[in-house]
């Protein structure tokens, strides 16, 4: 076949893709989800999603948790390789199963209680304080507290009464995972969470290789490359 040929029978094939791909409905292949990810991700509305490649993961990832490819990616946050659904979308699918509902008892700046129920039945009440979020670090107490306390209830909950909601994959509230622009914490830079994280790698493999001596093993351990100092960023 001739490549003037080879390049007319792809061209139909795209055009069929796009005749056939229903942008109110969730993708059912990845031709689909390629389709919607290159128009979505060249609006430049979607800051996740500045390439075709990162529109179409969260898409996949919608597809997963069964919601739309518009919602996916404005409701979907991809921190660390681990998925941030907003409390709000986590919730609608709790509501939107036959089998599980949800009911917010409190939501206060101290304090957020939900109660999950299974085929009208408690199975659990997720409970999330102020006190637990500062100690986990939550971020944007300070503006939004709670929401953000709302946010983890709802995350918690889901995880641990209902995670067949979202086919047992774990999902994660905003908050829960640190994103890279505040992981090096307050005052610091880049630069220094990458120094800290590698000397947290190397006493690690320190523990490991000493672990094992005291019950006469031996472990081989293979480092990377190393990375001088001077070219991490500040």
């Amino acid at each position: 076949m001739s490549s003037e040929n080879t390049l007319a029978t792809q061209e139909t094939t795209n055009a069929n893709v796009y005749n056939e791909t229903r942008v109110d409905r969730i993708p059912d292949s990845l031709n689909q989800i390629i389709a919607i990810a290159k128009v979505m991700s060249a609006s430049g509305f979607y800051p996740d999603a500045k390439t075709a490649q990162q529109a179409a993961a969260i898409m996949i990832l919608g597809v997963q948790f069964g919601i739309p490819p518009a919602q996916a990616l404005t409701a979907i946050h991809v921190v660390k390789g681990k998925p941030m659904l907003h409390y709000s979308a986590l919730l609608s699918k709790v509501r939107q199963h036959p089998d599980y509902d949800y009911k917010i008892l409190e939501e206060t700046d101290k304090v957020a209680r939900i109660e999950f129920t299974r085929k009208g039945e408690s199975c659990g009440i997720s409970t999330f304080t102020l006190e637990q979020a500062k100690k986990q670090g939550t971020q944007n107490l300070d503006k939004f507290p709670d929401t953000m306390l709302l946010a983890r209830a709802a995350s918690n909950g889901v995880k641990r009464y209902c995670p067949d909601v979202l086919n047992g994959m774990p999902v994660y509230a905003p908050g829960e995972i640190e994103a890279e622009s505040a992981y090096s914490g307050p005052g610091g830079t880049k630069g220094d969470a990458l120094r800290a994280e590698m000397q947290a790698k190397a006493e690690e493999t320190s523990a490991l290789e000493a672990e094992y001596a005291e019950v006469g093993d031996t472990v081989e351990v293979v480092e990377g490359p190393e990375v001088p100092a001077e070219t991490l960023p500040v």
